[in-house]
């Protein structure tokens, strides 16, 4: 696909949809280091099994799922704290849509960007 031109188009489409897409600044509850780490952290959280229910009827009723009402509730949260209605959230997906991939050793993961603008102010 690179030699046909496409990883120069697929290049351009996702140019085209971040285009302008503001950097959001969250608050901290620390200052923040001078130097950049890029040190990540990891929080779990349990979703007690009736919210967990309401949300997938909620996914259901509106033909989504439970990862896009989830993302849609991390989206709006991160735009509601950084005060902007316009915020990117990347996730992984396994890209392994073909049966015969699902037995194969690689690496198959893609990252994708999901861009959310959120309507309303948070302001």
């Amino acid at each position: 696909w690179m030699a046909q031109g496409q990883m120069h188009r697929q290049l351009e489409h996702w140019r085209a949809q971040l285009e302008g897409l503001p950097t959001v600044q969250l608050p901290t509850d620390f200052p923040r280091p001078a130097q950049l780490t890029l040190t990540g952290a990891e929080v779990s959280l349990e979703i007690p099994t009736g919210l967990a229910g309401r949300l997938r009827r909620l996914a259901r009723a509106r033909g989504s799922t439970l990862f896009g009402v989830l993302l849609g509730i991390f989206a709006t949260t991160l735009g509601r704290h950084g005060n902007s209605s316009d915020v990117a959230v990347a996730s992984v997906v396994a890209n392994r849509g073909a049966p015969e991939l699902e037995p194969l050793i690689g690496y198959f993961v893609n990252t994708l960007i999901f861009r959310a603008r959120l309507a309303g102010s948070f302001g």
